[in-house]
């Protein structure tokens, strides 16, 4: 019996190979919806703020840059950085960074959106993200933050739609 080639060999195997790497789903489907230049308006326990972000993928993660703004005068922007992607035991989470520090979100996906969920002692920020059938992204977060000292509050919820820039 003739043994084949072996360009012909690996060239099969390379083939079997693209073929399983093709039907693994892709890790971060639950939150490709993301993806893009957004603008948005929110309210919140803090007032009504506006906000633009861009979210990128880089190989395995998803790399967000926002700003947010409120209209009270002299108020300073919020800028935050978000890193989102799957950890070594394959569970979707979201780090968040802005001038008061990390925070590192466990998440979960469905059909209709992703949730992420912080908890540290007593504390915990849940945000839910939601695609809608016109292109826009709703939010929704609640958060309980029992250290917080007057004249910030303990209790924050915020809801905002982004939609995308021009």
């Amino acid at each position: 019996m003739r043994r084949p080639p072996m360009w012909m060999v690996f060239t099969l195997w390379a083939a079997a190979a693209t073929g399983a790497a093709a039907q693994q789903p892709d890790p971060l489907a639950p939150v490709l919806f993301l993806l893009g230049r957004w603008d948005g308006e929110a309210t919140s326990t803090y007032g009504p703020y506006h906000f633009h972000n861009e979210v990128v993928r880089r190989g395995n993660w998803l790399v967000g840059s926002g700003e947010a703004r409120t209209d009270q005068p002299g108020a300073a922007p919020v800028f935050t950085t978000t890193v989102i992607g799957r950890d070594d035991a394959g569970h979707l989470v979201l780090f968040l960074f802005d001038a008061a520090g990390m925070w590192r979100f466990a998440g979960t996906g469905d059909g209709d959106g992703v949730t992420f969920e912080w908890r540290e002692g007593g504390s915990f920020r849940r945000t839910r993200m939601s695609p809608q059938p016109d292109g826009s992204v709703r939010q929704e977060t609640i958060a309980h933050l029992p250290d917080q000292q007057p004249p910030l509050p303990k209790e924050v919820t915020a809801e905002s739609v982004q939609r995308p820039a021009p």
